[in-house]
């Protein structure tokens, strides 16, 4: 039902970004090294205008409850669609050469879950079936193209998570402008540069992310190899809501 109403054609399933592959994989450069990020994309859709170019989004289907979330970007997690699009995007070739980033969406592909009683009629169903199957993700801040993925006189998220108003988009919608991704990008490279040097330095402490009350330490099996017997005095970083949305800001602004 998505992709009948859909402008967004899907181009390749299980694309490869190698060396050798459907796009050269997202690089950064070190002082004496140079660190590629190579992957597979479940799918990628494209979208082909004469006028405006070619607009790219991906799409990765998550069996298990996966939400994108721009927050966890701060502290590296969940880089992984954004670095194919990016690498799409820069250095894709053929189709997706000098393309434009239209997107990343998650596609839930789990089983459905019960929700209705036995007495519920086939709208209340497919009602579910949508709702379920929703994307979530980051979308360009660009009323053609988010028409394109959603067609109607306004956009009311049944695919995407994005809805319209009278006076644009809704404040909870997933949006970002072209330059906002830009500047994206220039932030997973300096995160992805800083990485790769503490790694090749060395640096390799185990400071699991905690939010709030959940610390991965609690659910590891290898807890104990890295000396963090003692629940209360675990050392960890803490995911700070105030300085996510400084930095975020500052990053999309």
């Amino acid at each position: 039902k998505e992709i009948a109403q859909s402008d967004f054609i899907p181009s390749d399933f299980e694309i490869k970004i190698f060396e050798d592959g459907d796009a050269v994989p997202f690089t950064v450069k070190l002082k004496d090294e140079e660190i590629s990020f190579c992957g597979i994309a479940d799918r990628v859709d494209i979208l082909s205008n004469d006028k405006k170019g070619t607009y790219v989004r991906v799409i990765d289907y998550k069996s298990g409850e996966k939400k994108f979330n721009l927050s966890d970007l701060v502290y590296g997690l969940n880089m992984q669609m954004l670095i194919y699009l990016f690498a799409l995007n820069e250095q894709g070739n053929g189709k997706y050469k000098d393309s434009k980033p239209a997107g990343v969406l998650y596609m839930p592909s789990k089983e459905l879950e019960p929700g209705l009683g036995r007495n519920a009629d086939d709208s209340e169903m497919e009602d579910l079936k949508l709702k379920q199957f929703k994307m979530n993700g980051l979308l360009i801040d660009n009323e053609e193209i988010i028409k394109a993925m959603e067609k109607g006189e306004s956009i009311q998220g049944k695919f995407i998570p994005v809805k319209q108003t009278s006076g644009g988009f809704h404040k909870n919608s997933s949006i970002i402008s072209e330059d906002g991704f830009g500047k994206l990008k220039k932030y997973a490279e300096k995160l992805l540069t800083e990485m790769a040097e503490k790694l090749y330095n060395g640096e390799i402490d185990a400071l699991p992310l905690g939010k709030g009350t959940n610390l991965p330490c609690d659910y590891c099996e290898y807890w104990s190899v890295c000396g963090n017997e003692n629940k209360k005095s675990r050392p960890y970083v803490q995911y700070s809501k105030e300085q996510i949305e400084n930095i975020i800001n500052e990053i999309v602004g």
